[in-house]
């Protein structure tokens, strides 16, 4: 994946900016698209994304997959709460350490409030 496709991924607009200005020319996705609308917290964008494609997000890449754990090891909670709310596989594994997001919400002590009762459970 190209630095400027990164860049969207993980909704670092400005950093696209740049990449673009500098003349990268690699299409985003619409995966890459949903993702950079959770990760700037943009839900009615993502939703309207998956309301598009209501594969998604099960059917990203497991790197696509790992943003969520990244996210929740850097305590990003309401990108995580989003995710989960769009039904991000919360086991996927990622970060520092391959931990899921539940692991490092754990680890963190950041389990947010208001997460799907689904995974409140699988925490109990």
């Amino acid at each position: 994946m190209s630095a400027f496709r990164r860049a969207i991924c993980a909704g670092l607009t400005e950093v696209a900016e740049v990449l673009r200005a500098a003349g990268a020319d690699d299409p985003p996705t619409l995966e890459d698209e949903f993702m950079s609308a959770c990760a700037r917290l943009d839900a009615a964008e993502a939703r309207r994304i998956r309301a598009l494609r209501p594969d998604l997000p099960a059917s990203l890449t497991e790197a696509q997959l790992r943003e969520l754990p990244i996210l929740a090891m850097n305590a990003c909670d309401d990108q995580v709460r989003l995710m989960v709310e769009l039904g991000w596989r919360i086991g996927a594994r990622g970060g520092d350490l391959d931990g899921s997001a539940l692991n490092w919400a754990v680890f963190r002590q950041r389990v947010p409030r208001g997460l799907p009762a689904r995974v409140r459970c699988e925490l109990a």
